[in-house]
């Protein structure tokens, strides 16, 4: 099936020529290899490993907490679906926080049971336009977000439609389910259009880049976007309302369009004009990179620095509760023998 687009073309043919904006796409699911989920459910994954190769994240920024530091922190919110290995309990997210160090095995009875997660910190954030990167510990060339390279910042990688017509196997993994799929850590994928601010009254030569990411995290970047954007060149205010991502749409961002992904591939910024063909092949090779024009360059760097700082991150600390059980059933063998110690002595006298 194909979906014409704005030009009256078909996305097969489209596909291969420049584009100014989102293409439509055909139906159906992709293919993977591990593990899974279903629709608003929780199927379990197999395996476990993390990623190879080597390289690291390309920006460290400064963070307002420290690593152990308690999730109440302001901003904090917690992640559906994201559960300690350790207490079991659900874990929190952080707009600058340090991220997690620390690698622990995703728990039995949760989605992609046995998968490696944490290990991704504040310095490891940024990736490159390639999906697939951003993932701690390995090179930002590696393509593909198959589970079995493991959940380095626990939330799981943004998923593109599946187009009947082309199916490069590393762009579309099924094992996530579909971008509406309520499962999602931090909830649905929604998108925020970005602008550059219009001068002049002229609309038409304004720059549009859109954000992509699970709807809590979209949620918690637009305060920090905003005041680290709104200026003379940069973001035009206020910002629409964030709306579903389904990759359905003629208008929505397609994985062509991607800029610059973030968090493990969790995150992607995309711009409207841009058109990375070489994104739809299989054989990696002969990338388009995106170079903002004169206009759009403050914006594109300012969203790039904003993202990198605030973007939030999972901070695997142990519960309070659990912890505060722990310590008192430590603690109860000695106050026992105290309190015998003290009624004998009591009965002496």
């Amino acid at each position: 099936m194909h979906i014409a687009s704005r030009d009256g073309t078909s996305r097969s043919i489209q596909v291969l020529e420049r584009r100014k904006g989102g293409g439509g796409h055909g139906s159906a699911e992709g293919g993977g290899s591990t593990g899974g989920v279903s629709e608003g459910g929780a199927g379990v994954g197999e395996g476990g490993g993390s990623g190879g190769g080597s390289g690291t994240g390309v920006v460290g920024h400064g963070s307002s907490v420290t690593e152990g530091q308690s999730t109440d922190a302001p901003g904090s919110f917690p992640v559906s679906g994201v559960r300690s290995s350790s207490s079991g309990s659900h874990l929190s997210a952080i707009p600058a926080g340090p991220g997690d160090s620390k690698v622990s095995v995703i728990p039995a009875g949760q989605p992609f049971a046995g998968q490696n997660q944490g290990g991704g910190t504040r310095a490891l954030v940024v990736g490159s336009q390639t999906y697939g990167s951003g993932y701690a510990g390995s090179a930002q060339s590696v393509r593909g977000v198959d589970p079995s390279r493991g959940f380095p910042f626990y939330f799981w990688p943004v998923v593109w439609f599946h187009p009947v017509h082309h199916t490069p196997t590393y762009l579309y993994a099924s094992q996530y389910g579909s971008a509406s799929n309520s499962s999602r850590p931090g909830g649905p994928q929604q998108q925020l259009r970005l602008q550059t601010a219009i001068v002049g009254g002229t609309p038409a030569n304004a720059t549009t880049f859109h954000l992509i990411a699970d709807s809590s995290t979209i949620k918690a970047l637009i305060p920090k976007i905003t005041s680290d954007c709104t200026g003379p060149g940069k973001l035009q205010t206020p910002l629409s309302t964030p709306t579903a991502y389904t990759g359905t749409s003629l208008s929505d961002p397609q994985p062509e369009q991607a800029v610059l992904y973030f968090r493990g591939s969790t995150v992607v910024l995309t711009n409207d004009g841009f058109n990375n063909t070489a994104a739809l092949n299989d054989t990696q090779g002969n990338e388009t990179v995106y170079k903002p024009t004169d206009a759009a360059a403050p914006l594109y760097t300012c969203l790039q620095t904003s993202i990198a700082k605030n973007v939030p991150l999972i901070q695997n600390v142990p519960n309070p509760s659990t912890s505060t059980s722990t310590a008192f059933a430590a603690s109860t063998p000695s106050t026992i023998v105290l309190w015998t110690l003290f009624m004998f002595l009591l009965s002496m006298t």
